[in-house]
């Protein structure tokens, strides 16, 4: 029995959790962070928004450029562990030296830039190893690994808000960087590949006990990375994913200056943050047990249809009460998405090259991601309303929700074991 074998439980939710903080820091120190510190940088610094927020497309679009490269590097052993580190010392290196910058090109040489890289893996490559652990508990798993990303805006608007109160804002950024390091390295240096690379076998199963499963819900044939891109499947999901990140990025990094605007105060405004996040968290866990029930594909279309519609009622909200009845309805439908959207292309082209493919698709989903918060804040600039911002958002999702709908599980290349749709590993 190796050192692996003797844990309490199964060594993959070491896994699931290095997964879920580093996704946490990724959404938390960008689309959450920026509208939080907006404020008070551009009182001291005399920047306009569209130059604050042109660090964070840059932060959301230039790591993706990498994810090829470094999702082919995560299927090899000993790549996973070594990106992951490397990550987690530059997430805390994008952060605490913006204490002391004053020049804009410092700041997106800081934020932009090292945060680019470090976002790349905690946001994309980890969530590419996660489902080589799982098979019969994938979407369970996924399920944990992404509510990281309802944990960025649960926890980082509140505590960001609290830190520039108390410090101001230079110290805050200072405080969060340290504090990534001290929780993400540690947590780094524990991942790895995949379960035989040490020792364990998927869902923490002995002997052939593993078959059974494979057997009873069919054959995962996992595609290789030509193959996935031969595909309809993996376009449609594409672009149905960058439509989704499109929509989210263009709108929340305003949140809370939208709604301060709107006449709310910035706790009521923080607090709705708070709400969606909390319902985000729990959501992931809906949408795991419909995923195991209807089709992929289905669920898709329902969740970004409901974004759409969320994003459109929100320009008529004007009292608390049905702010915060929003923000749950708003929480639950995205907390979908991050878990429908590893999910399926875990579940379509199978898990052993699922880095290459997730690093394939990353960078679309980067751009989209990055052009969005930086074309809201010139809508803005150039409007002085956030009409044309939601408008904005809401249009994406509704693109994201079609194109989602139209994409099927591929059929596997002639001569294959073939992945049916109804295969999905159970809940």
């Amino acid at each position: 029995m190796n050192l692996y074998q003797r844990f309490p439980f199964f060594y993959g939710w070491i896994i699931v959790v290095a997964a879920m903080v580093g996704a946490a820091f990724m959404v938390g120190t960008s689309v959450f962070s920026i509208g939080v510190y907006a404020e008070a940088m551009q009182a001291e610094l005399g920047w306009t928004r569209s130059e604050l927020f042109g660090a964070l497309a840059l932060r959301l679009t230039a790591g993706a450029l990498l994810s090829p490269f470094l999702g082919a590097i995560s299927d090899r052993r000993g790549g996973a562990r070594i990106i992951m580190v490397g990550s987690a010392v530059l997430m805390g290196l994008s952060l605490a030296p913006l204490r002391w910058t004053d020049s804009l090109l410092l700041y997106y040489v800081i934020y932009g830039g090292v945060g680019a890289v470090a976002s790349a893996v905690l946001g994309s490559i980890m969530l590419g190893v996660v489902p080589k652990w799982f098979i019969r508990r994938r979407a369970k798993a996924l399920a944990v690994a992404a509510a990281g990303g309802a944990l960025g805006p649960l926890v980082f608007p509140v505590l960001n808000a609290e830190l520039i109160s108390a410090m101001g804002w230079r110290d805050a950024w200072f405080v969060v960087g340290v504090l990534a390091i001290v929780l993400l390295v540690p947590l780094s240096f524990g991942v790895h590949r995949s379960p035989e690379d040490v020792g364990l076998q998927p869902d923490g199963d002995t002997g052939d006990s593993h078959l059974g499963p494979r057997r009873r819900f069919g054959a995962e044939y996992s595609y290789t990375l030509p193959e996935a891109l031969r595909t309809r499947s993996f376009w449609l999901l594409t672009a149905a994913f960058s439509f989704a990140v499109m929509s989210m990025n263009s709108w929340q990094p305003s949140w809370v200056p939208y709604l301060t605007d709107a006449g709310f105060s910035l706790r009521v405004a923080s607090t709705s943050i708070l709400v969606f996040g909390i319902f985000s968290f729990s959501g992931r866990f809906v949408w795991g047990p419909a995923a195991h029930r209807f089709p992929l594909n289905r669920l898709i279309i329902a969740q970004l249809g409901t974004t759409t519609t969320a994003l459109l009622v929100l320009l008529s909200i004007s009292d608390v009460p049905l702010l915060y009845l929003w923000s749950m309805i708003y929480g639950v439908s995205t907390g979908g998405f991050w878990l429908l959207q590893p999910l399926t292309l875990a579940n379509y082209f199978g898990a052993r090259n699922l880095g290459a493919i997730r690093g394939f698709n990353q960078p679309f989903m980067a751009v989209a991601s990055g052009i969005a918060p930086l074309s809201a804040a010139l809508l803005f600039d150039s409007t002085d309303s956030y009409v044309g911002v939601m408008a904005f958002a809401a249009s994406a999702a509704a693109i994201g929700a079609t194109l989602g709908f139209l994409s099927r599980p591929p059929k596997a290349p002639m001569g294959k074991a073939p992945l049916a749709e109804d295969t999905a590993p159970p809940y």
